[in-house]
């Protein structure tokens, strides 16, 4: 869809924007999760998906795409991890994106969070809430981008809740409440 422009003596098109313009948005997608899930013991160290997910498909190649949300989660371990990754073939492979340099033997993730926190003089360890993300990745192509959130646990035998508690009641409380995660990819020109 061309634009058409004004000028003083004439009307043009305008099939792209003009040169040295970048930063706007071109298109805003969203994904949410606002069930509550247990995900049950895996490897300690490996990654599970969450269901946490969103589809883009970029305009240009040289776009990048702005990834922001929030997943919302615990584990029974008392810690956990999440990264963001990227698959540009269908769900055929996918490729970890905003981690951490590799550094020894050590996880790579982009953030993560302890259930434990210290309380009047206690530990509770019934905490949990938000983890934000943000990252601006720089595309190369124009296929479909599918942007998913995965966790893993300090230990193999532990589970890592999306949206809700370790423990909770059936009653309409703060502490048994089921939160909703979201992602969203907004396509950025450069």
């Amino acid at each position: 869809m061309a634009i058409t422009r004004l000028n003083n003596n004439s009307i043009t098109s305008v099939t792209a924007l003009p040169s040295g313009v970048g930063g706007k948005v071109l298109q805003v997608q969203q994904g949410h999760k606002s069930s509550s899930t247990a995900i049950g013991a895996f490897s300690a160290g490996t990654f599970a998906d969450t269901g946490l997910s969103v589809n883009i498909t970029p305009t240009s190649a040289s776009n990048k795409i702005l990834i922001q949300g929030s997943i919302d989660a615990m584990s029974s371990d008392n810690c956990y991890a999440f990264k963001l990754q990227v698959s540009t073939n269908g769900g055929a492979s996918y490729t970890d994106v905003g981690v951490g340099d590799a550094e020894g033997s050590h996880m790579r993730a982009y953030g993560g969070a302890s259930n434990t926190q210290f309380i009047n003089g206690t530990y509770s360890s019934h905490y949990f809430g938000a983890s934000p993300f943000t990252y601006l990745h720089s595309i190369s192509s124009t296929n479909q981008h599918h942007y998913k959130v995965v966790v893993a646990n300090e230990q193999g035998n532990a589970i890592v809740y999306i949206n809700r508690p370790e423990s909770w009641s059936n009653e309409n409380k703060a502490h048994g409440r089921i939160n909703v995660s979201t992602i969203v990819a907004t396509e950025i020109t450069t």
